[in-house]
């Protein structure tokens, strides 16, 4: 039941996120909104005696499924935002856990010895576990795709060693073991564990992982994600050209000014990273104009985020080259 709250509390506040969201100013009133908003939604989970945390998660993927009620300054100023906010917590993590590591091996039954060979053995588990599962998951997929006739990237012994031996636990592991209730049995053994996988899974795979990827010689396929990238931007210059086409068909913009938006647009989808077209702009706007041609140059980029966002939730886009894309064009519509 727990489960289900949560998760329903998780969808009604990004619901009504979205709807606030639209109506915000985009910074710093919108920026605020989304910090807040995985604390309101725990708080609110935990008080009707759901799950706190997939509340947070449903969220998170609600807003990020439909991050288009967000402006671009409030998506620039946000990932940056978050970023600070995640090293931070990051941080604190570890140093609470290193506060509290001396008094667990003192608290804890048993010798420390004990201790650290228990947490050795569940951190091969881990590993072990890891490569037990992407090798025939991996598999089985690949022959689905195969069955299906869609197009997959073949996927060898060498590729599936390096995805199992990438299997670093970080922060999330040490919150887990932190959020424990102090009357949880064995929970001070348990945070000790925790540390002791971090800290291995983060030392020995993580400083291991470049040495194990060139011995066996596994590349990604950057020609593959640089074709997916050019497409993609080709997709949003049609949708932005086809707005301006829009725009000059409904004569609400005077035509002069839909033309020099025009003629100046190959300059700004060069810099976000269409390798043809023309690169210089042709001739300055008139100063009494300006306005009117940044509200136009918005409406194609809109439209341009539109047909990004879209693609987003395509089978076979990868999700860091729209990530990628989109964070271009936000950077483009807040430049003057």
């Amino acid at each position: 039941m727990a489960i289900v709250v949560g998760v329903l509390t998780g969808l009604l506040v990004a619901v009504c996120a979205r709807w606030v969201l639209t109506r915000l100013p985009a910074h710093p009133a919108g920026t605020a909104l989304v910090l807040v908003c995985p604390f309101a939604a725990y708080t609110a989970a935990d008080a009707v005696h759901g799950s706190g945390v997939l509340a947070v998660v449903t969220l998170a993927l609600s807003l990020s499924r439909y991050s288009d009620a967000e402006s671009a300054q409030t998506r620039l100023v946000s990932l940056t935002t978050w970023e600070v906010v995640e090293l931070l917590v990051t941080g604190a993590a570890f140093a609470f856990v290193g506060l509290e590591l001396r008094a667990i091996m003192q608290s804890t039954p048993g010798s420390l010895t004990t201790l650290i060979v228990q947490a050795l053995a569940v951190t091969a588990v881990v590993i072990v576990l890891r490569f037990a599962w992407i090798f025939p998951v991996a598999t089985l997929d690949e022959r689905l795709h195969r069955r299906r006739g869609a197009v997959a990237e073949p996927i060898g012994w060498r590729e599936m060693t390096v995805s199992s031996w990438a299997g670093m636990r970080g922060v999330v592991t040490l919150v887990t073991a932190l959020a424990l209730p102090a009357a949880f049995p064995e929970r001070d053994r348990l945070v000790f564990i925790a540390f002791v996988v971090v800290i291995i899974t983060l030392l020995l795979q993580g400083l291991t992982l470049p040495v194990l990827v060139k011995v066996l010689r596994v590349s990604g396929d950057d020609a593959a994600l640089d074709d997916l990238e050019q497409s993609l931007i080709r997709r949003a210059q049609d949708a932005g050209m086809r707005r301006l086409d829009e725009l000059r068909a409904a004569g609400d913009v005077a035509d002069d000014v839909v033309d020099h938006v025009e003629e100046n647009a190959a300059r700004m989808w060069h810099a976000i990273g269409l390798r043809d077209g023309d690169r210089e702009p042709h001739g300055a706007p008139a100063s009494d104009r300006i306005g009117e041609i940044d509200v136009v140059r918005d409406s194609m980029l809109a439209a341009a985020r539109e047909v990004v966002l879209a693609a987003r939730s395509e089978s076979g886009t990868d999700p860091g080259v729209v990530d990628d894309v989109l964070r271009r064009l936000d950077a483009r519509g807040t430049m003057p």
